[in-house]
């Protein structure tokens, strides 16, 4: 898929958006109203650039598979797994 430059501009605002929402943890007052925003704009982005999120979400989604896949195997290869815990 062509890259488009505006998408990933407004992306890595929302991006930034999390992450000033991810420093105020500590601070539910701020918190919350911040991560409300940046919800918002991830809405607002996914509405305007639909097949951009589209590709975001299938990444996303085969990351997830991958991952799980590899947390399955190191269980399995685990003692726990194995009884000899």
């Amino acid at each position: 898929m062509e890259r488009n430059a505006a998408a990933d501009n407004e992306r890595m605002a929302v991006d930034k958006l999390y992450r000033t929402a991810d420093r105020l943890r500590d601070y539910p007052g701020s918190y919350f109203p911040a991560l409300r925003t940046a919800q918002e704009a991830l809405e607002a982005w996914r509405t305007k650039y639909p097949l951009e999120a589209e590709e975001k979400k299938r990444i996303a989604d085969e990351w997830q598979r991958s991952e799980t896949e590899r947390r399955q195997e190191q269980y399995a290869s685990s003692f726990v797994a194995r009884n000899l815990d």
